[in-house]
């Protein structure tokens, strides 16, 4: 069984799936709003974050590595109050942890299309 851990005040990122089948990764900045589902199963999601060949941590290169593995990235901003999209899958790319994801206990999904999303606020993620 997995076990929540604290999550206010470090960073933590977080997957979840929206319409149209698509991953994105939510960092939290240490501050993000966390869905209670994902608090629940904090571990299955550091796992597969962990899983994912990711580079440039500690700079926005960061960003693009997300794309470069198929993935939607949105990072808290608290002057905007809302998770902001930050990276987009390059063209024709898919995630190929989809299915790690998927299976992640509570995994939030989001009725709209991260394509054609720019912010995701706080609101968006009640009853997820």
């Amino acid at each position: 069984m997995d076990k929540p851990r604290e999550v206010q005040g470090v960073e933590f990122d977080w997957f979840a799936i929206d319409q149209d089948g698509h991953v994105a990764l939510f960092a939290t900045a240490g501050f993000g709003p966390v869905p209670a589902s994902v608090l629940a199963a904090s571990g299955a999601h550091d796992a597969v974050g962990e899983s994912i060949a990711i580079t440039g941590f500690g700079s926005s290169a960061v960003w693009q590595s997300y794309a470069q593995v198929g993935l939607y990235a949105f990072d808290w901003s608290g002057t905007e109050g809302s998770y902001v999209r930050v990276a987009e899958p390059f063209a024709g790319k898919e995630f190929e942890q989809a299915h790690a994801v998927a299976a992640i206990p509570g995994l939030p999904h989001l009725p709209l299309s991260f394509s054609n999303t720019a912010a995701v606020p706080p609101s968006w993620l009640d009853g997820t």
